[in-house]
């Protein structure tokens, strides 16, 4: 019974999942902020940012072609720095409407289709059981969010908005190294 719920390659999994979410919670939770205190752009402004970041969530439904071209690895290799550099971005130019807008329409897409190779990657390391694959790994997003939003905080608080920022994009960047093995690209 233990082995369909835990398969070889699940802690690489999880671990992905979390430190996914965990380089995201810099924006998920504190980009409102950072633009509009650091930055001094409007409130209307960041809450177009914020917008356009959840519209172009929709590119992320082409997830499964991607991974269907490149293979599961591949897609999660150029994902992941890609949410970092949209991280970045935010954090260089807080105060550009170009730079945020640009870097959240870029967070948005990016998010989602890495939702969308953790979502495929789970079903294939559990196979007889694909729901809990899905469910762990979003548990997991969920709970690197939670678990870096203090600490993030904390950054911020003691340091700076951008150097939160950074941080997450460094955990971000170091999350790229636990692509998927290699036998799920198939």
């Amino acid at each position: 019974a233990l082995r369909r719920w835990w398969q070889p390659g699940a802690a690489r999994l999880l671990l992905a999942a979390a430190s996914m979410g965990a380089g995201s919670a810099a924006v998920w939770i504190f980009a409102r902020d950072l633009v509009e205190s650091t930055g001094g752009v409007s409130a209307f402004a960041s809450t177009m940012m914020w917008i356009i970041l959840g519209a172009a969530g929709i590119a992320g439904a082409f997830t499964g072609d991607l991974v269907a071209r490149t293979g599961l690895g591949r897609a999660w290799v150029a994902a992941m720095p890609l949410l970092a550099a949209a991280t970045a971005a935010m954090a260089l130019a807080p105060g550009s409407l170009p730079a945020i807008f640009s870097s959240a329409a870029l967070f948005g897409a990016v998010y989602i289709a890495l939702t969308g190779i953790l979502l495929v990657w789970g079903t294939r390391i559990f196979p007889e059981a694909p729901a809990f694959g899905v469910g762990a790994a979003f548990l997991l997003i969920a709970l690197g969010q939670a678990f870096a939003a203090p600490v993030i905080g904390l950054i911020s608080d003691r340091g700076t908005a951008p150097m939160a920022f950074y941080a997450a994009t460094l955990i971000t960047l170091l999350g790229t190294l636990l692509r998927p093995r290699a036998h799920l690209n198939a």
